[in-house]
């Protein structure tokens, strides 16, 4: 059971919610600042499942972003290694390919697909998969 689900069991969250969220596939596109504080705040109270899709690597050290990571890693390697720190009971997959265009179907799979300050084309890649939800956010 995640860490704070007394917390939000007292808060007046509806076990529906709290029972919908546990069973939530979510994908995050790409590793960001954004994303980690959209997922932090998602894994707390514990969700279910969430990949988070970026092919990138760390290529410079940076005195705020991602300060922590070290050159030449996995961006979403090492971020969804951070998060899953926060609650064991969550299932956390870093996707480090570019599959967007390419496997439609496999986009299908999730219930949520969130992407900030996505490039043109990954949201051209989206947009016909929003039969699901599809937050896109800059």
């Amino acid at each position: 059971m995640p860490k704070h689900v007394d917390m939000i069991a007292n808060s007046g969250w509806a076990a529906s919610g709290q029972a919908a969220l546990e069973s939530a596939c979510i994908l995050v596109i790409p590793a960001s600042a954004t994303a980690t504080s959209i997922l932090k705040n998602l894994i707390l109270p514990g969700l279910g499942h969430f990949t988070l899709l970026d092919d990138r690597t760390q290529e410079q050290m940076h005195t705020t972003t991602f300060s922590w990571m070290a050159v030449g890693k996995s961006r979403a390697e090492e971020v969804v290694n951070g998060l899953r720190e926060l609650n064991d009971g969550v299932q956390g997959v870093a996707d480090t390919q570019q599959v967007l265009s390419s496997q439609r179907d496999w986009l299908k799979t999730f219930d949520v697909v969130v992407a900030h300050n996505a490039h043109p084309d990954i949201i051209d890649d989206l947009l016909p998969c929003s039969g699901q939800r599809l937050i896109l956010s800059s």
